[in-house]
């Protein structure tokens, strides 16, 4: 499929920027979240993990952290795997899921104008 270069469509160009910033977002909100939120911060820090992160995927950036994290009130169970003390939620939160709603309008953009050439 045709990929327009940089600079020949600016609305490609911005959906592409706006992908990219989204995900700076995200890696944020992962930083804030494991420095100053969850607690125990060396376990959310070092297992805080997103998945469904490609472009096609469903329930992008689910958050997945195991049972011993503890999460605040706002973050929502959406999945579970494991059991016991290795189980681990796959969580979505409000900031979490304005952010994918963005980032799927902007892959809506990038597509439209990929698939025009």
């Amino acid at each position: 499929q045709f990929e327009p270069s940089r600079g020949m469509d600016d609305d490609y160009d911005a959906a592409c920027n706006e992908i990219e910033d989204i995900q700076r977002e995200l890696q944020n909100y992962k930083d804030e979240m494991c420095s100053s939120v969850l607690q125990p911060r060396n376990t959310a820090r070092s297992s805080w993990k997103y998945i469904n992160v490609k472009e096609d995927s469903k329930d992008k950036f689910l958050i997945e952290l195991p049972v011993s994290v503890h999460v605040p009130d706002d973050f929502y169970v959406k999945a579970k795997r494991g059991k016991g003390a290795n189980q681990v939620n796959k969580y979505r939160t409000p900031v979490v899921e304005q952010l994918v709603q963005d980032l799927e309008r902007a892959i809506d953009v990038k597509n439209e104008r990929k698939a025009e050439g």
